[in-house]
């Protein structure tokens, strides 16, 4: 079934080809004749060979698009797998300013849209968080510390 459409498609074309180059022809002779006034073979007979180049131009167009769609989809690829994002930080100093992330752009796209609500919640400027930032890791690390050492010791408490 998909065969026989194909078969039509491309006799159709083929036909619809064949009517434009009469077209064409037809109109071209009629208007060299009027220009020239008289009967002659020039430059209008080239016009016959538009489906000599019609199919070979439309495999290039067809050809270089589908290679345009694999260029998009590698360079697609290549930036999914590691993207940078430069922010730029309202309010800081211009060395501080520049913050460069490393990631996916779904991660780089979670954590901005996470910096923004963050934000947002707690009515502070991205470069005022970024400022908090040092202090708020060490505490997140000293309360894992603290929490781990409580396990620990719980654990060997309930052995003994």
């Amino acid at each position: 079934m998909k065969s026989n459409k194909i078969n039509a498609s491309a006799v159709f074309e083929l036909l619809l080809v064949l009517l434009i180059t009469a077209i064409a022809f037809v109109w071209g002779s009629l208007v060299a004749q009027m220009e020239r006034g008289y009967d002659a073979v020039g430059g209008e007979y080239l016009l016959l060979l538009f489906p000599a180049v019609y199919y070979p131009g439309k495999k290039m167009i067809l050809d270089g698009i589908a290679e345009l769609r694999k260029q998009n989809e590698r360079m697609k690829k290549k930036m999914e797998e590691k993207a940078t994002c430069e922010l730029l930080l309202a309010g800081a100093d211009e060395e501080q300013a520049r913050m460069k992330i490393t990631g996916t752009f779904e991660g780089i796209f979670a954590w901005a849209k996470i910096t923004d609500q963050l934000c947002r919640s707690l009515d502070i400027s991205p470069a005022a968080l970024a400022g908090m930032m040092p202090h708020l890791v060490n505490d997140y690390r000293r309360a894992a510390l603290n929490s781990r050492a409580v396990r620990v010791e719980g654990k060997a408490g309930a052995e003994g």
